[in-house]
């Protein structure tokens, strides 16, 4: 005769029901752990603008210009046995902005005003470098997905509630950017389906780059029993689709819809609807701002580039390993062949 759980609006339901008063609101929404704005390389490259790079650029290869000039007069002019090679003025500099000690220091007072300078240079960019990645770490990140369009560009993976009405939603839906979200990430590949329970989904939004679309009456009771305040902090919501109303539903033409819709009525002015409303539908979890920034982790997506320029590094020096290693092979068998005409030949030694 009438129907305890209320139902959308919906036309083609029109024909066998009769709508009654509005008894529940729907609010469903995505949520996910705001990813960083920059990429980890970038993290590395936005703390100087590039006009200061470029000068930093060019007063490093002219303190390199410097040094090998001075370098290559003291040998000279003083008889010091001392490395002048364009190699080793390089290093020195590149060494002096990693805060590294110099090999050899130059007598001249030139070289020396030189030297003063680069060292200084080195460390007001390294503490201003420094800093801006630290407080990149620390800062608040910006909100970089505001609706389904972007959630569908970026690189977060998908999930749902499994309920019935989150599978009939994207099945009618005219909206062509939720049918492309489930087919290219909800329904996932080889037809595995992400449609799984609010438990299971909000934990993988506490893992990161994962977004879960839950109704927030289940789901908010779960993130403040389960989620750290870091977490919660970094939370955010999109909505797949606007709040829904939801109705009383009776059969066509039932002789208790009046009645029924009276009582509600009713219920509903003298605020007991309102306080089931309040009790079922709790308070979204606070983020206690102070949490940011107790710690924070330095994971592999900002530590990556360190490893590649190690790895791009050790490549090269094995690279230049071998080349040397067959070039003196081949310096060493050039000299056995062309002795001297008036040297000895004595075996195992020449």
């Amino acid at each position: 005769d009438f129907g305890s759980s209320p139902l959308f609006v919906r036309t083609d339901r029109a024909k066998f029901i009769d709508y009654g008063r509005n008894t529940w609101i729907l609010d469903a929404n995505f949520i996910f752990r705001n990813p960083k704005a920059r990429t980890s390389i970038e993290i590395f490259l936005k703390p100087l603008s590039t006009s200061i790079w470029l000068i930093t650029g060019v007063f490093a290869l002219s303190s390199v210009l410097i040094l090998k000039l001075v370098t290559t007069y003291e040998r000279k002019q003083f008889k010091y046995n001392v490395e002048t090679t364009w190699s080793l003025s390089s290093l020195y500099t590149l060494g002096a902005f990693c805060q590294q000690g110099a090999p050899t220091t130059p007598h001249l007072l030139c070289g020396r005003i030189t030297t003063i300078t680069i060292l200084l240079l080195s460390v007001i960019i390294y503490q201003f470098y420094s800093a801006s990645i630290v407080s990149h770490l620390l800062m608040k990140p910006t909100t970089v997905i505001r609706n389904l369009r972007e959630l569908l560009a970026s690189t977060l993976k998908v999930g749902c509630e499994d309920i019935l009405y989150n599978r009939d939603y994207f099945q009618h839906t005219p909206d062509q950017v939720a049918k492309d979200l489930y087919y290219r990430k909800i329904l996932g590949k080889g037809n595995v389906s992400n449609f799984l329970p609010p438990e299971i989904g909000l934990h993988l939004v506490e893992l990161g780059d994962y977004a879960f679309h839950a109704e927030i009456a289940t789901a908010y009771p779960i993130i403040e029993a389960t989620f750290s305040h870091k977490a919660i902090c970094e939370l955010r919501e999109i909505q797949l689709f606007p709040t829904q109303p939801m109705h009383a539903n009776y059969p066509k033409h039932s002789p208790f819809r009046d009645m029924l819709d009276t009582c509600l009525q009713r219920i509903g002015e003298f605020g007991i609807l309102y306080r089931e409303r309040r009790h079922w539908h709790p308070r979204k979890p606070e983020c206690i701002q102070s949490s940011e920034s107790v710690t924070f982790n330095v994971g592999i997506d900002e530590f990556y580039p360190v490893l590649v320029v190690y790895l791009i590094g050790v490549s090269i020096s094995l690279i230049l390993l071998t080349i040397e290693k067959q070039t003196g092979k081949k310096t060493m068998v050039i000299k056995r062949k062309k002795p001297k005409k008036s040297a000895i030949i004595i075996p195992f030694v020449n």
